[in-house]
């Protein structure tokens, strides 16, 4: 169905507000990687990537730190590479969250495979979709159980070396910092109260919205048909918003 106005807004201007925020952080993954991708394919000579020094170390927390700071929503940025490729398995994960000090500093994962909080991220969406396409992805809402505690939704692209995969350049973003863009965003394009509004995923799942009548983790029910629905218009498919009829 089309978008529906309400008494001072409009559907699709809040989508193409959040489209374009969704399309910058994509854009600076994909520069991220490609600048790293140039420089590392400059220094391997082989199909191992790495080891990286203290200076290669140093760029990818300055291109982190950079991302981190264009992206308020964002939790967390980095590089994940393929363990088949990296010369030195403690440098696979290279990833980097927002300090008290908004400064940034390096989250440890454990690698250890016997251990509980093993960090087995081979077949996550957002890891295995670029992986095995080529193509950015997004993963979740899901609970980082072993990173954060929360819900998050993790963006991806792939970077290559040698013309072959070889990582994965990331970000995190909270669901409640989703759903603090989601209300800004309608604050932004209306002068009235809007309807019952949500994001949802490519299955229907809630991921935030502004009203209770959508349950953010549940699925949208059999009333679905009856909603407004509008893709957002992004470089990577994200996330549908969607509007119960006015009140």
């Amino acid at each position: 169905m089309g978008a529906r106005m309400d008494r001072g807004g409009n559907l699709l201007t809040v989508a193409d507000d959040l489209s374009a925020q969704f399309n910058l952080l994509y854009r600076d993954l994909k520069v991220y990687a490609d600048v790293l991708s140039d420089r590392l394919n400059r220094l391997s000579t082989s199909h191992s990537v790495g080891p990286f020094d203290t200076t290669m170390v140093t760029r990818m927390r300055m291109h982190a730190l950079g991302v981190l700071k264009r992206h308020s929503m964002l939790a967390g940025t980095g590089v994940i590479f393929a363990p088949e490729r990296i010369a030195v398995p403690e440098q696979l994960i290279q990833w980097y969250v927002r300090s008290d000090d908004e400064d940034i500093e390096p989250y440890g994962f454990v690698y250890d495979r016997d251990s509980k909080e093993f960090y087995d991220f081979l077949n996550l969406p957002w890891y295995h979709r670029p992986r095995t396409t080529g193509r950015p992805a997004l993963g979740g809402p899901l609970l980082d159980y072993l990173g954060f505690d929360e819900y998050i939704v993790t963006l991806a692209v792939p970077l290559n070396v040698g013309d072959e995969f070889a990582a994965v350049v990331g970000a995190d973003l909270l669901v409640e910092s989703v759903q603090v863009a989601l209300q800004k965003a309608l604050s932004r394009h209306s002068s009235g109260k809007w309807p019952p509004v949500a994001l949802v995923t490519e299955e229907d799942r809630i991921v935030c919205a502004n009203s209770a009548q959508f349950l953010p983790g549940l699925r949208l029910d059999e009333r679905s048909d009856t909603l407004s629905r509008i893709a957002l218009t992004t470089s990577v498919p994200t996330f549908t918003l969607v509007a119960a009829a006015q009140e």
